[in-house]
This record gives structure tokens, sequence and C-alpha cells, in this order.
């Protein structure tokens, strides 16, 4: 498939997945969020970390409400992501005292920054997710942030872990890839984790 085509099929599926993820109910929603969390706390991934990048949900993402604060009173650390310009993202300390504000996507970031921490001091990083499929493959907002911060990472196996987080509904069976897309160690729903 051409770069054009790919991108094409990646903006059509993006529009389906993302009315079907808002239109998710909330009653349906808050369960998906604690039963997926519940997994996320019990998984041995999540155990083993102790710097964990998450985000600030919106347009109809699972939220790490409860997984921030459970993580907060084991001690881990928890990182925001941050967009500085069109094409760069670092990560910032978020603790409960941490002011957030929206940035210019409208997602809520830390207002006060102290220095970023560099991606190889991240253990855990959490991805919200557009779609994925079973073999890793992401389709994310479309701006590229996550790709272009870890494109440095090599094997599969090295820190930090990359785990998308979604709803079971947004598994397709095939996520069209271009060569800069990074793939995921695994993803986490409401129904299970699932290690690629």
């Amino acid at each position: 498939m051409s770069r054009p085509d790919i991108k094409a099929c990646k903006a059509g599926l993006r529009r389906e997945l993302r009315e079907q993820r808002r239109s998710l109910p909330a009653r349906a929603r808050q369960q998906s969020n604690t039963a997926l969390c519940r997994h996320l706390l019990h998984s041995s991934w999540f155990q083993l970390s102790r710097n964990i990048a998450v985000y600030c949900a919106t347009d109809g993402e699972i939220s790490l409400h409860v997984l921030a604060t459970a993580a907060r009173r084991a001690g881990k650390k928890l990182y925001l992501p941050c967009v500085e310009g069109r094409r760069k993202m670092q990560f910032y300390r978020w603790t409960c005292s941490t002011p957030l504000q929206r940035n210019s996507l409208g997602i809520l970031e830390p207002a006060v920054r102290g220095r970023p921490l560099a991606g190889i001091h991240l253990d855990l990083v959490l991805i919200p997710l557009v779609g994925f499929d079973s073999r890793g493959r992401r389709l994310g907002m479309g701006g590229g942030y996550y790709d272009r911060y870890f494109a440095h990472l090599g094997q599969r196996g090295q820190r930090p872990w990359l785990f998308g987080v979604a709803h079971s509904f947004q598994q397709r069976e095939r996520i069209p890839q271009g060569r800069r897309d990074r793939r995921l160690h695994g993803v986490v729903t409401e129904t299970g984790l699932r290690r690629f």
C-alpha cells in the first residue's frame, strides 16, 4: 500500500473508531475504566515499574484516574506527555498538586514544569489508542508524537514498555502501518492485558 493510501485508510478508520468510542454510554465507559485499571494494577509490568507515563483522557478515551490514584499510593512516579510546538513531546512529573492546563490540542498537561524526564528513564508508557490489531500495530490521533518520541527504541524487549490503552471494540483485523509507526509491546482493554 502506498503512503497516500495508508494515510487515507488511517483517516477513514480513525473517524469511524473515534465516533464509536465517543458514543459509548457513560455507564459502559465507567465499567470499562474500572475493569481495565484493575487488569493493569495486577500486572507484573505495572508492579515492576517505578516511573510510569500516563495521559489525561479526552475524546472518549479510557480514563486512568483510578490507576493514577493507586500508583501514587504505591509510591510510583507519574508523568504526563506535554506537546511542545508542532512536532515535539516531552514527559513531565505529575503529582496530586500539579496544576493542569489545556494545550493547543485541548489535552490537559502540567501548567508548571520542571525538567522533563528522558524516555529511557520511563519504565511503562500507557498510550491512548484509536485502534489496534493483534500484531501490536496502533492507530493514534494522527500527530505522530509518540512515534517520533520513541523512534530510538531498538529491541522490543527494552524499556520503556509501550502499552496501548483502549476499549476491546477498538481492535481491528489489521491496522495500516507506515515505516515510522512504532509497534506496541502490549495492549490493555477491559477484557484483559495482552503482550505482543
